[in-house]
């Protein structure tokens, strides 16, 4: 179903390049599929488009935190709850990023 809604996006696209959601919800369905390259791609378009969606920020977040980047996701974690504090998905995703990176610093110190 994913190839699906990817197709639904493009054409969303192809009608209307600026659609922010549509390549928010194209990257999305890119990262549900597995290729994170694509989604970034996409994501980073959204939040160009549209950097008032806090929605968009957080997915970015999101693949950002799959590919390891956890600077440049918490960063994104962050411009999602300056837009909007109330936003559990992005305070969530912010904490677990921190996790990581915790765990991460102290692998590497023992």
């Amino acid at each position: 179903r994913h190839d699906e809604a990817i197709a639904c996006f493009d054409k969303v696209l192809g009608l209307n390049a600026s659609d922010s959601e549509a390549w928010n919800g194209k990257g999305m369905a890119l990262a549900d599929k597995g290729d994170l390259s694509g989604s970034l791609v996409c994501l980073q378009m959204a939040t160009k488009l549209d950097p008032l969606n806090p929605g968009a920020w957080n997915n970015e977040g999101v693949v950002l935190r799959e590919q390891g980047k956890y600077q440049e996701a918490l960063e994104c974690f962050d411009k999602a709850l300056l837009l909007d504090p109330n936003n559990q998905a992005a305070q969530t995703n912010r904490n677990n990023t921190l996790q990581d990176t915790n765990r991460i610093v102290q692998l590497g110190t023992r």
